[in-house]
């Protein structure tokens, strides 16, 4: 986004909010480089929420009539307020306990007004995270991105690992 004033309105299902931001333009030395490794895996039976604030969008599992758990939609991009989503993705996440590792671990995220898919897996240093990463590589650009979703944010009293 260019440097400037920004009206940001978020519509959820509790309600809308409206909130003003100062863009203050791009970083001083422009993106910052991404390096990643998946060092860990989560416990068995861990699933990743996707219905909470990543730092990336507002994801969804919950929205009309979707009964598939792991279909979601970036709520913030619904500009219309009638459900015509333009980010939507899915994912897959699963431990296998007798294997002791996961056998899926892929999210898709599609930006249908930018035509561009983003790919990835989830990643986490431990166990059980507070914190989870969401590691996505660009179809378009080439570009990787970390959305990262803080589990102590909305919930301060979870028990997780740093």
């Amino acid at each position: 986004m260019g440097a400037g004033p920004v009206t940001i309105k978020v519509k959820t299902l509790k309600g809308t909010s409206t909130v003003n931001f100062q863009i203050l333009g791009p970083p001083p030395g422009g993106p910052a480089n991404i390096n990643f490794s998946i060092v860990t895996i989560p416990p068995p039976n861990y699933i990743p929420s996707i219905s909470n604030q990543w730092s990336c969008g507002l994801f969804s599992t919950s929205f009309g009539n979707n009964s598939d758990k792991h279909l979601f939609v970036d709520l913030n991009s619904d500009t219309t307020g009638n459900g015509d989503y333009a980010i939507t993705g899915r994912y897959e996440y699963d431990f296998n306990k007798s294997a002791n590792y996961n056998d899926l671990n892929y999210v898709e995220v599609i930006n249908h007004s930018t035509q561009d898919t983003l790919v990835g897996q989830f990643s986490s240093k431990f166990n059980n995270p507070c914190v989870l990463n969401m590691i996505l590589l660009s179809s378009k650009s080439g570009q990787i991105f970390n959305c990262i979703f803080d589990l102590k944010a909305s919930f301060p009293d979870v028990q997780c690992d740093q």
